[in-house]
């Protein structure tokens, strides 16, 4: 059993007279790591506060050291995160120690907190007291054990395995999303989450590709211009591309209190669920 709490998260919810399209590209196992290929850059220092950053691989990912999570972030240590997170896309914090409001309070750094009650449909009660929060746990919050998964949410699952940004299906998208950890399942049965470089990926794309791509929009269950299989291609084709081994990053949760600050607009992620 598991649970991690994420400030931003995404809904399946599609069209039902709409089948979905069945993509082939499936996240990398719990327990297999794709090798990184290429030279991965030295640790280094922030000038003005002497974080420490490491870099996880060749073009995106890191774990940033050097920040007491105890205590709330000065704005201008904040303004140092935030130029990590806009340079690597998904930062790496260990053992933060956050409370709820903690976690609450650093997350409004970034912007507007999203309320994410309704986004649990499928029959599912939100368990947590701050509705900022949004539980990806398999707890049921009348027993305290894990709950088998209603049909809806094995929907959900299925979805949430492709490559993917948070609540894409809303009008104002996720601009970031902070996971941390709360209860981890036992080492050696999975906990990992796997990341995929959107900007280097887009950016080795041909310009034919750009061309293209320039000025669509996907909407969620519905076809605007483009026939459901000239779309469904055009995604399979995109999803084969970002999610080539050299795009992606593997990283595992250690322990409780491990937080991810993920940036939707430059990086991809499956939901792992092993770990959620």
């Amino acid at each position: 059993m598991a649970r991690i709490d994420i400030v931003e998260e995404e809904l399946f919810n599609r069209d039902p007279q709409i089948s979905p399209p069945s993509f082939t590209i499936k996240p990398t196992d719990t327990w297999t790591s794709l090798p990184i290929e290429g030279p991965i850059s030295g640790p280094y220092h922030t000038p003005k506060h002497n974080l420490l950053i490491t870099p996880l691989h060749p073009t995106f990912a890191c774990t940033l050291s050097g920040v007491d999570w105890t205590h709330p972030t000065p704005p201008s240590i904040y303004a140092d995160i935030r130029g990590i997170v806009e340079k690597h896309a998904v930062v790496v914090r260990r053992n933060t120690s956050l409370t709820d409001e903690a976690h609450i309070a650093f997350s409004s750094s970034f912007g507007e907190l999203d309320d994410v009650r309704s986004y649990q449909k499928a029959g599912r009660t939100h368990r947590l007291k701050y509705p900022e929060l949004f539980d990806t746990g398999d707890i049921d919050p009348h027993t305290g054990q894990a709950a088998p998964l209603s049909a809806a949410q094995v929907i959900g699952d299925k979805a949430n395995e492709q490559f993917h940004v948070d609540s894409s299906f809303n009008a104002r998208r996720a601009g970031h999303s902070l996971l941390l950890a709360h209860k981890l399942p036992p080492k050696g049965t999975g906990g990992a989450t796997e990341f995929a470089d959107s900007r280097t990926a887009y950016d080795d794309l041909s310009a034919e590709m750009k061309e293209r791509l320039e000025g669509l929009v996907a909407g969620h269950g519905l076809f605007h211009g483009m026939e459901p299989e000239e779309s469904t291609e055009l995604i399979e084709e995109l999803m084969a591309h970002v999610s080539k081994p050299k795009y992606r990053c593997m990283i595992d949760w250690e322990q409780e209190g491990d937080m991810i600050i993920w940036d939707n607009t430059s990086s991809d992620a499956p939901s792992d669920w092993w770990v959620v």
